[in-house]
């Protein structure tokens, strides 16, 4: 009976050891996925602020240009 109990002791302290070090592999894997995913959101991030200034710098160059043609005379044929 002691033998049993012992057995079961030893064998649930070696269950937990082994899901303890499961548990501390996994929380590294997650980390190092979580680092790579940052990296990558920043990454786009970045390329966000680049199109976004693209789009602003876009949009003042056609408002100089929209008022550079208002102020240009416009020559109309006639057919």
């Amino acid at each position: 009976m002691k033998r049993g109990v012992l057995f079961l002791g030893v064998l649930i302290i070696l269950t937990l050891l082994v899901w303890n070090v499961y548990l501390v592999n996994e929380n590294k894997r997650v980390v190092q996925e979580r680092e790579e995913m940052q990296i990558k959101f920043n990454a786009r991030e970045g390329d966000l602020d680049i199109a976004r200034y693209d789009l602003l710098t876009t949009r003042d160059s056609i408002r100089i240009l929209l008022k550079h043609m208002d102020s240009v005379p416009v020559i109309q044929r006639k057919f």
